[in-house]
């Protein structure tokens, strides 16, 4: 599990508009996040996620790195 430091600077790295890769929703755009819920847009379905679960367990990337 990985400390609270390094959430956070991993959590730093997402922002609104940012294309997204969802381990199972697939490819998404941020619409608005903060530092507990992240809102993405999957198409036509709009997701409110918990952002530190998902950085926290590796669930989204950014489209821009390497695919989960």
């Amino acid at each position: 599990m990985m400390d609270l430091l390094e959430l956070r600077r991993r959590m730093a790295d997402y922002s609104p508009e940012d294309e997204v890769i969802h381990k199972e929703f697939g490819e998404g755009i941020i619409r608005c996040m903060d530092s507990k819920i992240i809102e993405i847009e999957f198409g036509e379905d709009v997701k409110q996620l918990n952002f530190e679960v998902l950085v926290q367990f590796n669930l989204i990337k950014p489209k821009n790195k390497h695919s989960l």
